[in-house]
């Protein structure tokens, strides 16, 4: 399954991931959390943009085991995300959602992002479960200890 949500108005240099409906899907970043580039708990993540406030185009796709990294891709995330039932997933900034209907399940999420308002969301079934920052640009650090206590909002 593939879906490209074109001019998805961003806030706050943030976009967000998470469980369809789930209550408060936004967080209180931190200083760490900024470093690391997400913000994650279980049924929602979030995401710094390189770009500032506006449209991003975002393409949302499933695929089975790891594609590779996208060549083009200055900063690529991967988190894991478990979806228990099948009632959806919710994209975007804090006044622009879009609701898509997936399948439950966990998955890898990796998420790419490119020097332009555009980004790629891969869930991959059957690829291990993890946190990792496989490409970092300059507005993030590459670690291996991350913090994981996202707070709602």
């Amino acid at each position: 399954m593939e879906k490209i949500l074109k001019d998805v108005r961003l806030t706050g240099r943030e976009v967000t991931v998470c469980w369809a409906a789930i209550p408060s899907p936004y967080v209180v970043w931190n200083e760490r959390q900024l470093g690391q580039g997400f913000a994650w708990r279980p049924g929602a993540v979030s995401f710094r943009t390189l770009e500032d406030d506006g449209p991003h185009d975002i393409r949302i796709y499933r695929v089975r085991g790891e594609p590779p990294l996208p060549p083009r891709a200055v900063r690529v995330i991967e988190v894991p995300f478990l979806l228990p039932v099948a009632n959806g997933i919710e994209v975007g900034g804090r006044l622009d959602t879009r609701m898509l209907g997936w399948l439950a399940g966990s998955y890898l999420l990796r998420v790419a992002f490119f020097n332009a308002p555009r980004l790629e969301f891969a869930f991959m079934k059957d690829a291990e479960p993890r946190f990792a920052i496989p490409v970092a640009d300059a507005g993030i650090a590459r670690r291996t200890d991350f913090d994981l206590s996202g707070i709602p909002a």
